[in-house]
């Protein structure tokens, strides 16, 4: 199974519609995760903390597409080999 997180501004409401349409993907909360994690001010000590924590995570799933353009958080997102999900519309 794929587990993923979702960041703190990603609208639960809709994952919850999405569930039954994403068999075999598991996604949480970051604040289930860890409560500490939404204090994170930089997004790419939010994925390293994903990626060495006690549990195996895939990647992230974010409503801010600005990551992509940061090169910390890309080189993070290599050097872990995590998925960044980042949906630019709808």
């Amino acid at each position: 199974m794929a587990r993923f997180a979702l960041d703190h501004n990603y609208p639960i409401p809709l994952i919850a519609r999405a569930r039954p349409l994403l068999p075999g993907i598991e996604l949480v909360s970051i604040e289930k995760i860890d409560p500490r994690l939404p204090d994170f001010a930089d997004d790419w000590r939010l994925l390293l903390a994903l990626h060495h924590h006690a549990e195996h995570w895939d990647g992230m799933i974010t409503n801010d597409t600005a990551m992509l353009s940061q090169p910390i958080e890309m080189a993070v997102l290599g050097y872990t080999r995590m998925t960044l999900v980042a949906p630019d519309r709808v």
